[in-house]
């Protein structure tokens, strides 16, 4: 399986809504046209971990999933601190190519989403709700012991940004006692971010997909932004994993 992720849209009503002076929805534009132009072809899906809106607007989950569909590719999505997760459902199911992201298998790996969001809140938080709701579909599985890849929107690991780590994901216990019920786990993957970080949280590779719209300056604590968007490729065979960011 050949995907990529795209996160943090942070689009608005308006299709010339800006954030920090960026237009969102040019920058999602023009990210979409270059992985078409050089990756399409290639791919299964399109991922992406949260933050499709930035106003919570039913018009924000529209532009996004019409600009989607210009794709051609089956996209599954989950939920970040800006979005309001009833309507984005509402409006997304209307698109029968993009569902939310809950449990995926190939012959080789098996891919779970968690909840990471709590509503109103811009720290992530795993409510047990969304505990048990990951472990409902860990308990689903095929093959629970697949090699594993688990999706979030919140870093669940300090990546040395303090802007971005006084909100991570904050019930980091639950979150590990979680990950210890999976059999074989290989990789996280978030958003959030709003940056290109790799490292390793506790003993499993975290990889952070950069934003669609702009990137935090790494190390800021201040509102620093640095006029680059991206995407990440991620590919899942027997194997194992590997992955590019693109940035430009």
């Amino acid at each position: 399986m050949r995907v990529a992720q795209i996160s943090d849209v942070h689009l608005f009503a308006d299709r010339d809504g800006r954030l920090q002076g960026y237009d969102t929805y040019r920058e999602f534009d023009r990210v979409l046209s270059r992985l078409e132009q050089r990756h399409a072809a290639e791919l299964d899906a399109i991922w992406v971990t949260g933050d499709i809106s930035q106003d919570e607007s039913r018009e924000s989950y529209q532009w996004f999933a019409e600009r989607l569909e210009q794709t051609g590719l089956p996209v599954h999505w989950l939920p970040g601190n800006h979005d309001a997760a009833p309507l984005a459902t509402e409006v997304l199911s209307a698109y029968g190519w993009m569902r939310p992201l809950q449990r995926l298998e190939t012959a080789d790996w098996l891919i779970l989403a968690l909840d990471s969001v709590q509503p109103g809140i811009d720290d992530g938080h795993i409510s047990e709700q969304a505990a048990e709701a990951f472990r409902r579909s860990l308990a689903a599985a095929q093959n629970p012991a697949k090699r594993c890849v688990v999706l979030l929107h919140h870093h669940p690991a300090a990546v040395g940004t303090p802007l971005l780590d006084s909100c991570m994901l904050q019930n980091t216990e639950r979150f590990w006692a979680l990950m210890a019920e999976v059999p074989n786990l290989q990789l996280l993957l978030c958003g959030h971010v709003h940056g290109d970080y790799r490292l390793r949280a506790g003993e499993v590779p975290l990889e952070v997909c950069p934003a669609t719209c702009f990137q935090w300056r790494k190390g800021t604590s201040e509102l620093d932004t640095e006029d680059r968007r991206g995407y990440k490729l991620l590919e899942f065979d027997a194997a194992g994993f590997r992955s590019e960011t693109v940035m430009f």
